[in-house]
């Protein structure tokens, strides 16, 4: 099945309907309006600020005094000194290019009384056979509509082979008119260029944004021109292929009476790379996207749409699914949405698996930025959060299933990133904690920085940010078994995070290494183990900001969290250092870390304790399940080699899910991965069907966009299909019962293999196991468990006992 869709009957209202298309670079969202088209456009190198030399004063002076409180128990008291003595400052903000406006029936500056009624809609502007269709396979959006006998089509996309937006638009049975328009919500100048068909902006960046929440004022600063470093950003959209009248006047270009038109767009920064110096004239970038836009309209449309789809199939075409009947297939999008929790549509989820690929071929390609809070897209030069990178968990998620759904060149912009961060990371890890190696908080941003964030201890005390990182590197080189990558990448990046935690930790007064002062992301206890009167009435099972009163804290000892990114990171270390052949550095520093180290435990409840001690959680339906980490992404916790801290895992998730939080959104896909590493098919599919409550038609998350539930949700699903975490390949270890018939080629697997499996009424058919590299690997049905040799470019077929099938 290869007919996936995102469809509506109607233009896009909200930003978090419009549809999403990118190149990795470029972004653009498209409204699909009529008569106006707004197409907004993103790059992924447009932030405020720039390279900046500070580090938060007070921290390392204040550490020991805080180690000291949290040995004496004065919980609440070194929260405070970290809330007000040790915390520094907000990320810079990822912008806004420009608009791009295509206005239908506009043919000049004049204005008439019946152009004023359309545009305003004071004249109903009727129009029929309404849709826009992104279909997946071509990553090309298509809008159409009927008016007045006439049949309208828009159709575009963004191609990574060219580096332009690419737009055409025709009337069939008759002729159109048109403006073609650009600006800016950033400082800017606008271009129109007489005789080329050309209208642009350039204009450049903020120098400082502010993040929404609490206002700083003002928000937004622009210094001096001569004086800003801040980037500069050009685009450029040209006519450049139309059998109308081509008109340019002072502030737009027309075109009149045309059956069909072209337009191409490019859009650019003066960006250069982490820690390269960058010209600050805005002409040269200008001069750039023309000469994009003259290089790709030296190929016709027609060509241009089949480069484009040439390339980007070599990535999507890789992995199919078919996980059942689309029974609402017909229904836009948005209804499909709204009718899963109470109609079992088993097409979806498979939409939803294959459009968390579209967006990561669309927001992360080799040699771009990776994908932040929002992807590449964005209308706001004030977004949530600042449409930054955020370490303790959303930035991660975004790209949770590129390895297993076949997009590893798609992981490169995070990995080359990481491999940024630990540069950059070296003066905080120095100044921030005297320490050696490399650390990474709570945000980040295109200027790699790595400073602590600012306001609550609950989510800036995080120095743990780029250990979490470091498992994107590891779990690259598990999947594709890349030694190059390995030695120049992975394994210095590892061993500075080695050294840091070397420095970091401490030890408590029962000899154990602790993290403190440590945090569970974004969550708070009780640390009298008594709630008041007035705590209780404070509480709200969702809000992580609740009870921020009385005996409460988020700081600890050390956080189940912070312990098994160390196991996790030292093991993977180990690890490297044994492939490559490397002498273990810090040899007796590690064994002592890894046998001393404070040891998971299980409380009260059963449950895997979340903090050093059995601690009550203010929140308790809190999104963020940090402790439960070591079961998804991570795997230190598993089935096979400690069940019992597992079932403790799984008891804590299920107290969780009890108070709510785990239904929707990041949480919800969260849950999704959990759930399917306890083999719970039912329990994945029961949130699936709760997922779309806060997604808009774009799949992103209503009002706040965040694009980490969708890349999720699609982890999730494939995680449902295939797992390969422990010493097994485990096929359909949580499939829903009501896939009962499907199938899904070329998902991948530790050790370097691609599987393809078959099912049919609910029972293994068939299974493909290949590998370009080769080797041994054990697979797993539910109670049956073989192992098989893979030859180096070759496959293994496997019946629905796991017998191999011959040629």
């Amino acid at each position: 099945m290869d007919n996936y869709r995102l469809y509506e009957k109607t233009p896009a209202v909200l930003y978090e309907d419009v549809h999403l298309l990118g190149n990795g670079s470029l972004g653009a969202s498209v409204y699909g309006g009529v008569p106006y088209e707004q197409i907004l456009i993103n790059h992924d190198t447009l932030w405020s600020g720039q390279e900046r030399d500070k580090v938060g004063k007070g921290t390392l002076e204040h550490l020991e005094n805080c180690r000291k409180l949290i040995a004496e128990g004065k919980l609440k008291e070194a929260n405070n000194l970290l809330n007000d003595e040790m915390l520094g400052y907000w990320s810079e903000a990822y912008q806004p290019l420009g608009n791009l406006y295509i206005t239908m029936g506009q043919s000049g500056e004049l204005r008439s009384m019946k152009q004023r009624r359309i545009l305003l809609k004071e004249t109903p502007y009727e129009y029929e056979n309404y849709s826009r269709i992104l279909t997946l396979k071509d990553a090309v959006e298509r809008i159409e509509y009927d008016q007045n006998g006439i049949h309208y089509t828009r159709e575009m996309f963004v191609s990574f082979t060219d580096q332009v937006l690419a737009v055409k638009l025709t009337a069939q049975n008759g002729v159109m008119d048109f403006a073609l328009g650009m600006d800016s919500p950033l400082r800017h100048e606008q271009l129109v260029y007489g005789k080329s068909s050309m209208v642009g902006i350039t204009g450049r960046a903020p120098d400082r944004v502010e993040p929404y929440e609490p206002h700083f004022n003002p928000p937004i600063v622009y210094k001096a021109d001569e004086t800003s470093d801040a980037l500069r950003f050009a685009a450029a959209a040209r006519i450049t292929a139309t059998d109308g009248e081509v008109i340019e006047e002072e502030f737009r270009v027309y075109v009149k009476g045309a059956s069909f038109a072209v337009i191409l767009l490019s859009a650019d920064t003066n960006y250069t790379g982490f820690r390269m110096k960058r010209k600050k004239e805005e002409s040269e970038v200008f001069k750039k996207c023309v000469e994009r836009i003259e290089k790709a309209s030296l190929k016709t449309y027609e060509k241009l749409r089949k480069d484009h789809i040439a390339d980007y199939q070599s990535l999507y075409g890789r992995v199919s699914v078919d996980l059942g009947e689309a029974v609402t297939e017909g229904l836009p999008t948005s209804e499909r949405l709204k009718r899963f929790s109470s109609l079992e549509d088993t097409a979806l989820p498979a939409l939803v698996m294959q459009y968390s690929r579209y967006l990561l071929i669309a927001f992360s390609r080799p040699g771009t930025q990776p994908g932040n809070l929002q992807g590449i897209w964005n209308p706001s030069t004030c977004s949530a959060w600042a449409c930054n990178y955020t370490t303790n968990i959303n930035v991660e998620m975004n790209y949770w299933g590129a390895e297993a759904l076949g997009l590893p060149e798609c992981h490169m912009p995070l990995l080359e990133f990481i491999k940024d961060l630990s540069q950059s990371g070296e003066k905080s890890a120095r100044e921030l904690y005297g320490a050696r190696g490399w650390v990474t908080h709570h945000n980040t941003d295109i200027w790699r920085m790595t400073e602590l964030a600012g306001e609550d201890a609950s989510w800036a005390w995080w120095p743990f940010g780029g250990i979490w990182l470091c498992q994107h590197l590891w779990q690259h080189y598990e999947f594709t078994k890349d030694v190059h990558f390995l030695k120049e990448t992975v394994y210095p990046v590892l061993k500075g995070a080695v050294e840091f935690i070397l420095d970091y930790v401490s030890r408590d007064e029962n000899g154990y290494i602790i993290t403190a002062p440590s945090t569970s992301p974004e969550n708070k206890f009780f640390y009298t183990g008594q709630r008041t009167e007035r705590d209780i009435s404070r509480i709200d099972a969702e809000n992580r900001f609740s009870a921020n009163e009385s005996d409460i804290s988020a700081i600890c000892k050390a956080s189940t969290m912070d312990i098994t990114l160390i196991r996790e990171l030292i093991e993977n270390y180990v690890s490297a250092s044994g492939v490559l052949g490397y002498g273990l550095e810090y040899d007796e520093e590690i064994t002592d870390l890894s046998m001393n180290l404070l040891p998971f435990q299980i409380g009260k409840y059963g449950q895997l304790q979340e903090w050093d001690k059995d601690y009550e959680e203010c929140t308790p339906g809190m999104g963020h399940v940090s402790h439960l980490y070591s079961i998804y992404p991570s795997s230190v916790i598993n089935a096979e080699d400690t069940p019992k801290l597992y079932e403790a895992a799984h008891m804590s998730l299920l107290r969780r899910m009890q108070h709510g939080s785990t239904r929707h959104s990041w949480p919800g896909a969260w849950a999704i991965c959990l759930n399917a590493r306890f083999g719970d098919g039912i329990q994945c599919n029961a949130i699936n069907s709760q997922m779309p409550e806060r997604l808009g038609a774009s799949l992103l998350v209503k009002g706040v966009l965040q694009i980490d539930a969708i890349m999720g949700w699609g982890a999730g699903i494939t995680e449902m299909l295939l797992q390969s975490h422990t010493s097994a390949l485990h096929l359909l270890p949580a499939a829903a019962p009501s896939w009962l018939n499907g199938n899904v080629k070329g998902l991948r697997a530790r050790g370097g293999f691609t599987v393809d499996i078959k099912w049919k009424t609910g029972k293994l058919e068939r299974a493909v196991i290949s590998s370009v590299t080769g080797g041994h690997c054990k697979v797993r049905y539910k109670n049956t468990l073989t192992e098989v040799f893979v030859p180096a470019g070759g496959a293994v077929t496997l019946d629905g006992k796991l017998k191999q099938k011959s040629k």
